[in-house]
């Protein structure tokens, strides 16, 4: 992806490697001065999930930014500089490590492009992506729909204490996933209808099948005998 900067300097985004990882580690310790992490978490982020860990380099390929995200169990984020060993085969939510651009190219749009090119890929798999809001930046998150989900566990809020005193936990839903948002009321209820049958005995879930393709097939003879063309279609 490609993208003109201040002084009409091209940029381009790309998964970062590991010969990138002393460039990331200058940009970090600008953007994030008081939350130091080593050049192995950073290593250990590109290797196992590079598809979720990008760079911009401008024109003479200087890193001017990066974002670091991965998949995680559901509100078990990693702490502060900790390796994560591998990514968890069962992970079930998107996680937002890190997200830095240099101040001097803050406001170009970079940061934009970069949440949309991983918000509609690869997070778009899981129905919420998390993160660690630092500094004050709620309001920024909250243009992405990122909100306080409401009370974490004690073992959350203990590793928010490492990331600051202005930590906040927020989460993203995907539109249409879980709370049906975007969804009609009866997509909701046939939802919730199929989660409770995948949860019966075998022989009580064949029973409700049985029961709701004989109700169909009375609404289409019902409504057969009343619009005769509707017989004809189905």
């Amino acid at each position: 992806m490609e993208a003109k900067q201040p002084g009409k300097k091209m940029t381009v985004w790309r998964p970062l490697s590991v010969s990138d990882i002393p460039s990331l580690v200058q940009v970090a310790d600008r953007v994030h001065p008081d939350l130091p992490e080593s050049n192995k978490v950073f290593a250990e982020r590109t290797k196992l999930f590079p598809q979720g860990c990008l760079g911009v380099f401008d024109g003479l390929g200087e890193l001017r930014g990066y974002i670091i995200s991965h998949p995680i169990r559901y509100r078990e984020p990693p702490a502060l500089d900790q390796l994560l060993g591998e990514v968890a085969p069962d992970a079930d939510q998107y996680y937002i490590h890190d997200l830095a651009i240099l101040p001097e190219f803050r406001g170009s749009g970079l940061a934009h492009e970069c949440l949309s090119k991983i918000l509609e890929t690869v997070a778009k798999r899981y129905a919420t992506t998390s993160l660690v809001s630092v500094y004050g930046t709620e309001d920024f998150w909250g243009r992405y729909g990122f909100m306080i989900p409401g009370i974490v566990d004690e073992v959350l809020e203990k590793k928010l204490v490492g990331y600051g005193d202005d930590a906040v936990y927020l989460e993203q839903q995907v539109e249409g996933e879980e709370q049906g948002l975007g969804q009609s009321e009866e997509a909701i209820k046939t939802r919730e209808n199929e989660i409770v049958v995948a949860h019966m005995d075998p022989v009580d879930a064949r029973e409700v099948q049985e029961d709701k393709a004989a109700q169909w097939k009375h609404n289409v003879l019902r409504l057969g005998t009343l619009y005769p063309s509707y017989a004809q279609d189905h």
